[in-house]
C-alpha cells in the first residue's frame, strides 16, 4: 500500500490548527502554549496532593508563567464526598505590585487572578470521609471548551496517584537545541548542560514558570524563554495569514518564494526585487516583531507556485511506478529550500528516474525517506 505524507498540506493544517486553537501539533504541547491574548493570561498548570500526615485534606496549587492578564482558577473536591469544608483562604506566593487575588469558596472553589508576571497560588479544602475519595479537579478555564492545563486526578499521595516525574536534563538539553533557543550555547555542550541542570533545580524547587512549562512546552524553560517562545508562536501565527494575504491582495505570487520560520526569526522569499519587496511588506504589515522578518538567506530561484506545480507534475509522473523499485515515501515543496524535496527508500535509482521524468535542471531533491507508521 502507497503511503505519501503531502508535507505542504500537513504544514498547512498544522497552521490551522495553531491559528484557530492551540500549538497541539506533532510534539503535543500543551492546551496553554498559545497566548490567548485580550488580556488573557492563561499560562497556568494545576496541581494537589495529600496533605503531610493528613487524610481529610488536600492542598492544592497553581503554577502560572510570565504572562500578564487575568486567570480564572476553579478547585473542585472529589465528587464522592459531601461538600468540602475550607479552613484556609488560597493565596499567592511570589505576587508583585498589582497582583490580585479573589475566591469564592466552597466544595467548587473559584478564584480570578490577576497576574503581571510569574506566580503561585496554593490553597487546601478538607474532606470528612478523606480527601482520596476521588478525584481532585484544579483548572484554568478560558473558555467552555479550553480547560488549560487541568490537574484531574487523585490527589498525590493518595492510593494509585502518581507524582510529576523530574524532567530530565537530555530531554532538556535537546529541547533547547531542537528549538534553537539561546544561539550562544550552540556548539557548548558544557554550557548547554550547565544551562540544562540550572532549569531543572528550578522544576525542583517548584519555580511557577519551570512547572508549568514543564507540562505546556513538554521541557521546563525560565520566564525569559517562555516569553521568547511566546513570542515566536504570536510571530508565526500572524505569518501564516498575514504574509500570504498581502502576496494575494498585491499579485505577487510569481515572485514570491513562501516563508519559514527559523531560529526566531521568519525569513520570506521572492525572486525578484528582493529588498524592495520585503520593504513593501513591512510597510503594509504591521508584524508582531518587525526586526525579526527578513529574506531568505539565499535568494531563491522559484517561487512557491513554480514548485507546486512541479510537485503535482512529479506526483503525477510517479503514480504508476514500482513501488518496491524506487519506494517513494513523501513528495512535498521544501520552502527552505526552495525545492521539491522527495523522500524515498532507494535514493540513486529515485533520482535517476526523476532526472528522466523531470529533466536535470527540475527544482527536486531526492532524500532517504521512511514510510510513515499509522497506529
Amino acid at each position: 500500500m502507497r503511503r505519501r505524507a503531502h508535507r505542504l498540506l500537513a504544514a498547512a493544517a498544522l497552521i490551522g490548527v495553531l491559528a484557530l486553537v492551540v500549538a497541539v501539533g506533532a510534539s503535543g504541547f500543551g492546551e496553554s502554549v498559545v497566548p490567548r491574548g485580550h488580556g488573557l493570561a492563561d499560562d497556568c498548570l494545576g496541581g494537589a496532593s495529600l496533605a503531610r500526615g493528613s487524610k481529610t485534606t488536600v492542598d492544592w496549587v497553581v503554577w502560572c508563567g510570565p504572562a500578564k492578564g487575568r486567570a480564572r482558577i476553579k478547585v473542585e473536591a472529589p465528587k464522592q464526598a459531601s461538600p468540602a469544608h475550607v479552613y484556609s483562604r488560597a493565596r499567592m506566593i511570589g505576587a508583585a505590585p498589582g497582583d490580585g487575588l479573589d475566591c469564592r469558596f466552597g466544595r467548587v472553589t473559584s478564584c480570578r487572578l490577576e497576574k503581571n508576571g510569574p506566580i503561585t497560588v496554593r490553597g487546601s479544602f478538607t474532606v470528612s470521609q478523606g480527601a482520596c475519595a476521588g478525584r481532585t479537579l484544579v483548572q484554568i478555564p478560558t473558555t467552555s471548551w479550553d480547560q488549560g492545563e487541568a490537574f484531574f486526578k487523585e490527589a498525590e499521595g493518595c492510593p494509585g496517584s502518581k507524582s510529576p516525574r523530574v524532567p530530565s536534563v537530555a530531554r532538556i538539553a535537546r529541547f533547547f537545541e531542537e528549538e534553537e533557543l539561546e544561539p550562544t550555547l550552540r556548539g557548548d555542550h558544557a554550557a548547554l548542560v550547565r544551562r540544562a541542570k540550572q532549569v531543572r533545580r528550578a522544576w525542583i524547587a517548584e519555580s511557577p514558570t519551570e512547572r508549568w512549562s514543564a507540562v505546556a512546552w513538554e521541557a521546563p524553560v525560565d520566564a525569559a524563554t517562555a516569553e521568547e517562545l511566546a513570542l515566536r508562536m504570536r510571530m508565526n501565527q500572524q505569518a501564516a495569514t498575514a504574509i500570504p494575504n498581502w502576496v494575494h491582495e498585491h499579485r505577487l505570487g510569481s515572485t514570491y518564494a513562501g516563508w519559514y520560520s527559523a531560529e526566531g526569526k521568519i525569513f520570506v522569499g521572492f525572486t525578484r526585487e528582493p529588498e524592495a519587496m520585503l520593504g513593501r511588506l513591512k510597510s503594509n504589515v504591521s508584524f508582531v516583531a518587525p526586526a525579526r522578518v527578513t529574506l531568505f538567506p539565499v535568494p531563491p530561484l522559484y517561487s512557491e507556485g513554480h514548485l507546486n506545480k512541479v510537485m503535482n507534475e512529479v506526483l503525477d509522473a510517479t503514480e504508476d511506478i514500482d513501488e518496491e523499485k524506487y519506494g517513494i515515501t513523501d513528495i512535498g515543496v521544501e520552502i527552505q529550500d526552495n525545492k521539491v524535496g522527495v523522500g524515498a527508500i532507494h535514493v540513486a535509482a529515485t533520482r535517476r528516474l526523476l532526472v528522466e521524468l523531470m529533466g536535470p535542471e527540475a527544482p527536486i531533491e531526492v532524500v532517504k525517506g521512511a514510510y510513515m507508521v499509522l497506529v
